[in-house]
């Protein structure tokens, strides 16, 4: 399986493993930034970036992977869901705003399927057919209806603080098979 991103891209392997390459800024291809790979330079601001395809540490047993847009996650074996990557606006899923290069544990999902990334959030299919997403809730990718998304998140810029709905931890799509 392969996943295409905004400047990287990951595949899941044949043996379990994964793999990633692309731009590596807040660790969205797996690797510690901050310690792995080449730099690369972006209008004239330089980044961490993998220029062939890196193992992501201690992920195995990977059945589907997905790439949103500073984000990477995958399915595994058995139903669970790992992500990794920028996670200022809860689309990693794991209940915290924090980066982090290493894969970590979606809270509250049960038997996954099939996952999808996007660019501010990620969605997952259920085994019993229900879909949860989490992540930024711009004009409505949760699927939450007219209800709002239950946590506030906060980016700060440099000029300032932008403060918005998100779900840090998966919310069920309304009207979606299962629920």
């Amino acid at each position: 399986a392969i996943a295409a991103g905004a400047y990287h891209t990951c595949a899941a392997l044949a043996d379990g493993s994964a793999r990633c390459w692309g731009l590596n800024q807040a660790g969205r291809a797996g690797t510690d930034p901050v310690k792995g790979g080449d730099l690369c330079e972006d209008r004239k601001v330089r980044h961490s970036c993998l220029k062939t395809p890196a193992a992501v540490p201690t992920l195995m047993k990977v059945a589907a992977i997905a790439a949103g847009g500073d984000h990477s996650c995958a399915l595994l074996d058995g139903g669970a869901v790992v992500c990794w990557g920028k996670n200022g606006d809860g689309r990693l899923g794991n209940g915290t705003i924090d980066d982090t290069h290493a894969p970590r544990p979606v809270k509250g999902l049960g038997r996954a399927e099939a996952i999808a990334g996007g660019g501010l959030h990620t969605c997952v299919l259920q085994r019993d057919g229900a879909v949860q997403c989490f992540g930024k809730d711009d004009a409505g990718v949760l699927g939450l209806g007219r209800a709002p998304a239950p946590d506030v998140c906060e980016i700060e810029t440099p000029t300032e603080r932008l403060s918005f709905r998100c779900a840090r931890t998966p919310v069920f799509v309304k009207g979606v098979a299962g629920k």
